[in-house]
C-alpha cells in the first residue's frame, strides 16, 4: 500500500526511457508504456493498484506533457456506465515530460514531473456535474468544458463509450485541483493563529508598522501561486478598509481568480 507521498516521492525524477521499457519488457509502440513502466515501478501488477483510501475504484494514470507544459492527449476518465465524478475522486495523475517532443512515437522518452490526486474541487464538481447533464442528455454535446464521450477500443465489436477530459481543457483542470491543493494547506497554516507584538517583533517587524501584520502572514504562507491578500475587520465583522484586488492596468477578474483573503479579528480593540 502506498500514500500519495511514497508514489511522488518514486516515481518524480524517473526516466522512462526506451532502454528502461526495454528492461521491462514493454514494447516502445505500446500506447499505455509509460502508464504500464509506472506500475512497474512501484512493484504492481498492470492496472491492479492498491491505492490507500481510494478502494477499488483507486487508479493510476499517466499523461504526457510537451515543453510548453501542453498535454499531449485527452484523459480517460471511466466508461459511460460509471460515475466520472466518483472517478476522479479515486485517480492519482503522473505527469511526465516528454523528453523527445519530435521524435516518433516508438522513440519518444519521458520523465515524471509530478504526482497529483485528480479530486476536483467544489468549482470543478459543479462544472463537471452541469458537463454530465449535457452528455447524458446527447453524447455528441459541444456545449460541455471538461468532459467529452467519445468511443474506447478498436476493433468490430460493438461501440463502448468513455468519459474524458478534454485535450483543451486538461492542462486547466490539473492547475485547478493543485490551486485547490495549496489553498487547503495554506489555510491550514493560516487560519486560527494567533499573531501578537512579541511574534512580530521575533520575526523582524515592528507592532507600529501598518503593513507588518501583513508582511507577517505573507512570511507564513511562503511562496505559492495564490495572490494573497490581509483585511483586519472590526469587532462586530465590519472590513476596516477596501481591498486592493490589482494595481494599474492588471487585470482584476484575472486576478480575484487567484485571490486568496486572511480576514484578521482584533483580539482587543
Amino acid at each position: 500500500m502506498y500514500t500519495l507521498d511514497d508514489i511522488r516521492r518514486r516515481l518524480v525524477g524517473q526516466r522512462l526511457t526506451n532502454d528502461r521499457l526495454q528492461e521491462m519488457g514493454i514494447s516502445p509502440h505500446s500506447k499505455g508504456k509509460w502508464g504500464e513502466a509506472n506500475e512497474r515501478l512501484l512493484g504492481l501488477e498492470r492496472n491492479n493498484l492498491p491505492l490507500p483510501d481510494l478502494g477499488e475504484d483507486g487508479e493510476l494514470k499517466t499523461a504526457v506533457v510537451d515543453h510548453r507544459g501542453e498535454f499531449r492527449e485527452s484523459l480517460a476518465v471511466c466508461m459511460d456506465t460509471q460515475d466520472p465524478l466518483k472517478k476522479l475522486a479515486k485517480t492519482i495523475l503522473v505527469v511526465a515530460r516528454d523528453l523527445k517532443p519530435g521524435a516518433a512515437f516508438a522513440e519518444r522518452e519521458v520523465e515524471n514531473i509530478d504526482v497529483l490526486l485528480l479530486h476536483p474541487s467544489p468549482l470543478l464538481v459543479a462544472a463537471l456535474e452541469a458537463d454530465v447533464a449535457l452528455l447524458q442528455a446527447d453524447r455528441k454535446a459541444r456545449e460541455t468544458y471538461f468532459l467529452e464521450l467519445r468511443t474506447k477500443g478498436r476493433g468490430a465489436g460493438p461501440k463502448r463509450y468513455a468519459y474524458y477530459i478534454k485535450k483543451s481543457r486538461l492542462k486547466e483542470y490539473v492547475s485547478s485541483v493543485l490551486r485547490a491543493t495549496e489553498f487547503q494547506a495554506l489555510r491550514d497554516t493560516l487560519q486560527g493563529r494567533r499573531i501578537g507584538p512579541a511574534d512580530l517583533a521575533a520575526a523582524g517587524y515592528s507592532p507600529r508598522d501598518k503593513g507588518a501584520l501583513g508582511k507577517y502572514v505573507h512570511r507564513l504562507a511562503g511562496s505559492g501561486s495564490w495572490i494573497l491578500r490581509t483585511a483586519v475587520v472590526t469587532g462586530d465583522g465590519r472590513y476596516r478598509e477596501a481591498l486592493l484586488v490589482t494595481r494599474g492596468s492588471g487585470d482584476p477578474v484575472a486576478a480575484l481568480q487567484r485571490l486568496a483573503l486572511v480576514r484578521i479579528e482584533p483580539l482587543a480593540e
